[in-house]
């Protein structure tokens, strides 16, 4: 399955803006309504993230990374 939050993580929601502005001022209707729409996305994305209250570093990562580890004593 694919893993959305690492591809997410890659690009980011400012290079989502960036990407749809230039997509927005390229002068063809079709790219302005694609750059109109990954802005929206990326504003409306972000607002989630702020209003949940930043980003999801709440632990789990250390525990993911250490999961798969098995510890013998």
């Amino acid at each position: 399955m694919v893993d959305w939050k690492k591809y997410w993580a890659a690009i980011g929601v400012g290079e989502l803006i960036v990407i749809g502005a230039l997509l927005f001022f390229f002068p063809e209707p079709t790219t302005s309504v694609i750059g109109i729409a990954l802005i929206a996305t990326a504003v409306v994305v972000w607002l989630a993230g702020w209003l949940r209250g930043g980003d999801d570093n709440d632990g789990d990562e250390y525990d993911d990374e250490y999961a798969e580890t098995e510890t013998t004593y």
